[in-house]
């Protein structure tokens, strides 16, 4: 990199309930990034309008190019770091639309954040991967739930197909309770997730590239408080997270290489955590992250900080991977 400082916009906020987290992850970015070489700008993305934070103000961007005007100048972009749970950056749709306007950006592109984002459509893609992959089905508004044969053994979860952050799921334990669990769930999405739940250890493998390859980083166990691994037990301290898990060599190696697999099948770019239940020897997939928290407290960071790769580093590489040429060519 030259001495010029690179101008990257910290892509934040976004259209879905997340929005509050993707907002702290984004201070967490732009107080770690060097600011002898980067120089930040907060992008906050509204359900129309964008704007950039900029001397106590805040500023139009301009959607034809993604650039703004202070004081008569025009300023863009060198690299988009997204920092946006759920919609519109885990779907893939702003991805979509920095490929169109030309900006280089630090996540995963259209096709790994769309599928990866629909559950039920991630399982039917993965489905010949060597993972295990809990029964599930997929109803909507227009089921009547109380005539259906579900074919599902309890205790299920109940979720939208498409959020995060443990947003409208329940664990339901009879079917008498599944309307109401699918009710909440209709909230965030209308189309909802019913799957077997899985009685195992929930561990989960962070990956980035470097160099261009694919690395692992150590995994996590997660112990929750909670009867699952919901909302206040990822944000309000109601779990513990054993870094690295403690589990055989053997089965931490074998983890590894089906995040792997996982992230090349699926195309992913920078930061991804692959979440799975440990049950006996065998891991059975809960879900792709393919864009995880990235405050302090979050589990990359963690895994990153076992690693010896502190949040300044991580952050960085995510630059330096997304300016690359190998990345540009491969990023769909």
């Amino acid at each position: 990199m030259n001495s010029k400082k690179l101008q990257i916009a910290i892509v934040t906020g976004g259209t879905s309930a997340e929005v509050e987290i993707a907002l702290k992850g984004a201070d967490v970015v732009i107080k770690h990034l060097d600011k002898d070489r980067f120089e930040t700008f907060k992008i906050n993305i509204g359900e129309k309008l964008w704007t950039v934070d900029h001397d106590e103000r805040k500023l139009p961007i301009d959607k034809n190019d993604f650039s703004f005007i202070v004081d008569h100048k025009r300023v863009d972009f060198d690299c988009a770091f997204v920092i946006i749970h759920g919609k519109p950056a885990e779907n893939g749709k702003i991805q979509a639309y920095f490929d169109l306007v030309g900006l280089p950006y630090t996540c995963s592109g259209v096709f790994a954040s769309s599928i990866s984002y629909n559950k039920e459509a991630c399982k039917a893609f993965l489905k010949d991967m060597p993972v295990k992959l809990a029964k599930s089905i997929t109803v909507n508004a227009n089921n009547d739930l109380a005539s259906m044969n579900l074919n599902l053994s309890f205790p299920v979860f109940v979720k939208p197909n498409q959020e995060g952050s443990s947003y409208g799921i329940s664990r339901v334990k009879v079917k008498e309770d599944i309307s109401k669990a699918v009710q909440q769930a209709l909230k965030y999405d209308d189309q909802v997730m019913i799957e077997e739940a899985i009685a195992g250890r929930e561990i989960t493998c962070g990956l980035m590239t470097l160099n261009g390859e694919v690395i692992t980083l150590p995994l996590t166990e997660i112990i929750s408080a909670k009867e699952f691994f919901d909302y206040e037990a990822k944000y309000e301290g109601a779990s513990n997270e054993i870094t690295p898990a403690e589990i055989s060599s053997e089965l931490s190696d074998e983890c590894k290489r089906i995040s792997i697999e996982i992230y090349k099948k699926l195309m992913c770019k920078g930061i991804v955590r692959i979440d799975y239940i440990l049950k006996d020897e065998d891991f059975y997939l809960l879900e792709v992250n393919s864009i995880p928290g990235l405050s302090e407290a979050s589990i990359v960071p963690q895994q990153a900080k076992a690693q010896g790769i502190s949040l300044e580093e991580l952050f960085a590489i995510q630059i330096e991977e997304c300016l690359s040429q190998n990345y540009q060519q491969t990023t769909i």
